[in-house]
């Protein structure tokens, strides 16, 4: 269909694209100045160095939750060793499942 649409077309309105669309008539035969191309390159220059910082911290957060990440696993295997290591009779005993000591001495 687009096929259909180019032929009914003149050749200028066949060559202009999108973007001539949204600029004013009187700006179409417009020639741009040095200073106007000059800021035209420092705009685009601008773009692309603002999408290297988004990328450089999008990479930068990214590290640090991996980081943060790493540091919890590291400190919950601290805990469970650390529970391994401490448990004995009267720890198993707060948990309910061995008697403590104390209730096992006789009454004097």
């Amino acid at each position: 269909s687009s096929a259909l649409m180019k032929k009914n077309l003149t050749p200028a309105a066949r060559d202009a694209s999108f973007s001539s669309l949204y600029v004013s008539s009187n700006q179409k035969n417009h020639i741009p100045t040095k200073r106007e191309l000059q800021e035209r390159r420092e705009k685009k220059a601008a773009l692309v160095i603002e999408r290297f910082f988004i990328k450089i911290k999008a990479e930068i957060e990214l590290e640090i939750a991996r980081l943060e990440q790493k540091e919890r696993k590291k400190l919950m295997s601290k805990r469970k060793c650390v529970k391994k290591k401490g448990r004995t009779d009267s720890t198993f005993s707060r948990k309910g499942k061995l008697p403590s000591q104390d209730s096992l001495r006789p009454y004097i």
